[in-house]
Order: structure tokens, then C-alpha cells, then sequence
């Protein structure tokens, strides 16, 4: 229904003689064919076993299945989600954008308007400030994403108004639909402000950098109990980035921390329970803290061949586990591939990966997963 009411408005604007503007059709076709393995080490509390009913909701495939072994291997082979089709739409002083990807729907729908050469206001679906697409990974792991998810700084996609500062739209500065992910129980959580968020580049012909931030903050209304009491939970990140280019090599790296991070969207590798506040039964919400680290490495060597490599880390810890002595929680991530571009518009991309989720915070060996994929891609 929502397609049909976008063709409709596209139609209708089309039609439109007031809307005098330039637009840009584009398509991307993308298939994976890979092969995984997954090894759970028996481990209850475990990414892969929690993401294995995610697997076959998202892509349509049999994901890992733990029910008779501790370990499981299989064939992926579907067109991607981040497969999709959209227009780019110009035009003084409005523009905007919209774009549907497969299976899933809309990616981005906004609009921007260009109040003067510095300031721009954005209005709708569109990524965040917090979008450090420094890996080019393909392969997003059993619910995971590679070193991206395992250290990357990535807030993804959301409603939001959006304010584009300076005459190179440097700083972007966001409000955004408030999004806590803690497991609230019996509590009722009251929002009284957006997250905010903001982010600040800079790129010159060598080098660029990133440095910026997100906060948030609920108000938590128990039942009385300790494990629903009344409290306010704060949930914030600070990040920086930046890379530099060695004639055709270049590398890439970022940093982030902060606390409860899942409560204001950033995507993670453990954001199923472990970034995010939660009730400890002792009359208060503890906080989990969250270490990201994330380096890559290329070469283009023609402008038809390219490699490129990657590491991620996570390191997740809350009060309540480390009052009890417990271990940080930690996850490291790798890859390596190489971009052939067959034709224009028209990439092959082999790759393989390790993930593994080392030992939770009381020891337990978690399990490890690896695989071997292709990315098939034509843009259009």
C-alpha cells in the first residue's frame, strides 16, 4: 500500500508544472552466494543462537540451527536487502530523495530545503550523522554485521529533522524518533526529548576526519519493585574517525564509546541484550558501556581490480558485572576481499570472514562463525 501511494505522489508531481526539477532514476541488483559456517560452543548466552530465528525471517534462508548440535553450516543464496531502486530529485532551493529497497520498503524519503548557501534543513527518512561507512564488508553474518557491526560507528537509518551546517554541509546536526531498546519489563518509559545527534567532517585531497556524538534520555516508571523501579536512564556516545590516502592505497579507522548505545540506535554486534540499560533486581537500572574499535586497509591497483581488509572490535561491560568481578564481554571481527568491476556498473566481489565472540562475562566460551561469499552487483 505504501508503494502504491508513492507511484501515485510520483505521478502527481510528475504531472505537476510548479514542479520544475531535475530527476535521477538509479537501481541496484545485488546477490550473495556464500557458504557459513557457525560453531556455538554450547554457549546459551550466544549471538548466533539468538539471531538464528532472525536469520530465516530476514533473508528467507535456513539460518544456524542449534537444536541438535552445537555447531551448524549452510548455503546463503538470496538477492540482498540492500538491493533497491530510488531518484534523486534537484531543484533550487528544494530538493529531496526516495528509495526503496528489497523485500524490506522504504530506505529514504526526504526532503531538504536551502534556506541559504550554509544552512539546509532535511526532513524525513535519511541516514544519520553517525554513518561511518568506513568498510566496504559485504557480508552481514547471521544477523551480524562483519567489522562494521563488530566496531564500526553506525546509527543507520531513521525519521528525523535534520539541520546541514556550512557552506560544504560539514556539520549535521539531527533529532531523532527516540528509540530505547532496553528490556523495560513492567516499567512505562516516558520520552520528553529526541536523541540528539551530530557529527562534523572534514576531507581535504589526502585525508578526512569525523568527530562527533549522540544523546538520549528516558524516564523509567516502575511498579515499585526492584526489578521495575522507578529511575532515568542516559544513553550517549562519543565517536572519531578518519583516513588517509597513499596514492592508490589508503586506510581507514574509528573509534567510539559510550553508554547504553543501543538505547539510542547504534547498530552493534551484541545489541540483543548487551548495549543497552536493564534492571538488576537491586532498585536501579544499571548501564552497559561499549568500546568500538574498527581499522581497514586497501589498494585499488586498476580501476577494474581492488583489495581490501578489516578488523573489528567490541568490548561490552555494565556496573552490575563488574561489581561481581565478572569479565568485559568481547567480540573481534575480520575480512578480506577483492572488488573486480567486470563491466561499468557491474561488480564481483569475493570475500571471507571470521567472526568470533571469545568469552562472555563469566568465562564461557561463546562460539565463532566463518564463511566464504560472493557479492554479485549491476547498478543501474
Amino acid at each position: 500500500m505504501k508503494k502504491i501511494i508513492m507511484a501515485i505522489a510520483l505521478v502527481a508531481l510528475l504531472a505537476s508544472p510548479v514542479m520544475a526539477l531535475d530527476w535521477d532514476f538509479y537501481g541496484s541488483a545485488r546477490v550473495q552466494t556464500s557458504y557459513h559456517t557457525w560453531d556455538s560452543k554450547d554457549a546459551t548466552d550466544n549471538v548466533f543462537s539468538d539471531a538464528a530465528a532472525d536469520w530465516q525471517t530476514q533473508t528467507g534462508n535456513n539460518g544456524p540451527n542449534f537444536a541438535n548440535d552445537d555447531d551448524d553450516k549452510g548455503l546463503f543464496w538470496d538477492a540482498l536487502g540492500t538491493s533497491r531502486v530510488g531518484a534523486r530529485v534537484k531543484g533550487d532551493p528544494v530538493q529531496g530523495r526516495f528509495e526503496f529497497n528489497n523485500g524490506v520498503g522504504t530506505r529514504l524519503l526526504w526532503g531538504q530545503w536551502k534556506i541559504n548557501s550554509g544552512l539546509r534543513l532535511r526532513v524525513g527518512r535519511d541516514w544519520r550523522p553517525l554513518n561511518y561507512f568506513y568498510s566496504g564488508q559485504q557480508v552481514n553474518d547471521a544477523g551480524m554485521a562483519g567489522p562494521e557491526g563488530a566496531g564500526g560507528v553506525i546509527s543507520h537509518r531513521d525519521d528525523q529533522l535534520k539541520l546541514i551546517i556550512g557552506e560544504g554541509q560539514n556539520l549535521h546536526i539531527a533529532l531523532v524518533e527516540p528509540q530505547l531498546n532496553a528490556d523495560t519489563g513492567a516499567a512505562d518509559v516516558d520520552y520528553y526529548l529526541p536523541i540528539i545527534e551530530a557529527n562534523y567532517h572534514f576531507a581535504a585531497d589526502a585525508f578526512f576526519f569525523d568527530v562527533g556524538g549522540a544523546f538520549a534520555s528516558y524516564d523509567m516508571e516502575g511498579d515499585g519493585t526492584t526489578n521495575s523501579p522507578d529511575d532515568k536512564v542516559n544513553a550517549w556516545i562519543v565517536t572519531a574517525g578518519g583516513g588517509f590516502n597513499f596514492g592508490p592505497a589508503y586506510i581507514k579507522a574509528n573509534v567510539g564509546y559510550g553508554v547504553n548505545v543501543n538505547d539510542i540506535g547504534m547498530v552493534t554486534n551484541r545489541a540483543n541484550d548487551r548495549n543497552t540499560a536493564k534492571a538488576d533486581g537491586d532498585g536501579d537500572w544499571d548501564d552497559n558501556d561499549t568500546l568500538l574499535l574498527l581499522g581497514v586497509i586497501g589498494m585499488r591497483f586498476t580501476d577494474q581490480l581492488a583489495i581490501e581488509g578489516g578488523v573489528g572490535y567490541e568490548n561490552n561491560s555494565d556496573d552490575d558485572g563488574r561489581a561481581q568481578g565478572n569479565k568485559d564481554d568481547e567480540t573481534y571481527a575480520f575480512y578480506a576481499h577483492l572488488n573486480y568491476t567486470a563491466a561499468p556498473g557491474v561488480s564481483i566481489i569475493p570475500e571471507i570472514g571470521y567472526i568470533d565472540l571469545v568469552d562472555n562475562e563469566f568465562g564461557t566460551e561463546e562460539g565463532d562463525s566463518m564463511y566464504f561469499s560472493v557479492k554479485w552487483q549491476i547498478d543501474f
